[in-house]
C-alpha cells in the first residue's frame, strides 16, 4: 500500500551529509563513483515536490489492485503467510508524523483510507502500549498487508507446479541466443532453453543481463532497494 518513492525535497543535502558520516547507512564504493554519478545527477534532478508528488501518484496506482490480486491468489490456493495488520507511522516530534502523512495524501485520490490528521501522546500510545514516552505523534496507515517473501515464493512455486510450469532452479543465465533481432534461446549453466517470449525479471541484476542482448537499462541496485 505505501511505497513512497526514494527521491523526495531535501534529500540532496541530506545524501550529501550522509556520505560524509561514517556512521550513517548510506555508502557508495569510490570505484563506482564514476559510474554512479550520470545516474546519481539524474536522480537528484527528481528531488522536487512535484516530481515527488508525481511518484506518489503512480506508485498509488500501481499498488491499487495488489489487494484483490493478493486475494484472488488466496482463493486460488497460492499458500503463504500474510498479515493484515496496517502499518503505524511514529516519530517524537508531532511535525515530523505529519509532514510523513502529508507526503501519502496524493493517494486519497485512488480510493485509500488515508488519515486526515495524527494523533498524539495519550491516543497514539492508546493505540500501540509499546511505544516509548519520547514518541509523541503518530498514524495508521491501515490498507497496509505484510507477508512472508519466503512463504509467498514458495507458494507460488507449489501453485505453480500444480499447473504443469517447469521451474528451474539454481541455474544462472550466461547469455542469449537471438534469430531476426529477436531472443530465440537463453543460454544457462545447465544448458540453453528455447521458447516464444521471454520475460527478464531479475530485479537489480537486470541490467547486466539485458545489457547481454543490446538493451540498456536505467536500473541501480541500493541497499535495501
Amino acid at each position: 500500500a505505501q511505497a513512497g518513492p526514494l527521491p523526495e525535497p531535501g534529500l540532496t543535502w541530506y545524501g550529501i551529509r550522509s556520505l560524509l558520516d561514517r556512521r550513517s547507512a548510506l555508502y557508495f564504493k569510490a570505484s563506482k563513483l564514476p559510474e554512479l554519478t550520470p545516474w546519481l545527477l539524474r536522480f537528484w534532478s527528481y528531488c522536487n515536490q512535484r516530481d515527488h508528488e508525481h511518484g506518489v501518484r503512480s506508485l498509488a496506482a500501481l499498488g491499487r489492485d495488489v489487494f484483490d490480486l493478493v486475494d484472488e491468489m488466496r482463493d486460488g490456493g497460492v499458500e503463504f503467510e500474510l498479515h493484515r495488520q496496517g502499518m503505524l507511522v511514529a516519530a517524537r516530534d508531532p511535525a515530523t508524523a505529519r509532514k510523513e502523512l502529508e507526503k501519502l495524501q496524493p493517494m486519497r485520490a485512488f480510493g485509500y483510507d488515508i488519515p486526515q490528521d495524527i494523533v498524539v501522546d495519550d491516543a497514539l500510545h492508546a493505540a500501540e502500549p509499546a511505544l516509548s514516552d519520547e514518541v509523541r505523534g503518530g498514524f495508521e496507515v491501515r490498507e497496509h498487508w505484510h507477508v512472508r517473501p519466503d512463504s509467498f515464493t514458495a507458494g507460488l512455486a507449489a501453485a505453480l507446479r500444480r499447473m504443469g510450469v517447469n521451474l528451474v532452479e539454481d541455474s544462472a543465465v550466461t547469455g542469449f541466443e537471438t534469430h531476426n533481432g529477436s531472443v530465440a534461446a537463453v543460454r544457462t549453466t545447465t544448458g540453453p532453453m528455447s521458447a516464444d517470449a521471454f520475460m527478464l525479471a531479475a530485479g537489480a541484476w537486470s541490467t547486466p543481463l539485458a545489457r547481454m542482448v543490446g538493451v540498456r537499462l536505467r536500473v541501480q541496485a541500493g541497499k535495501g532497494y
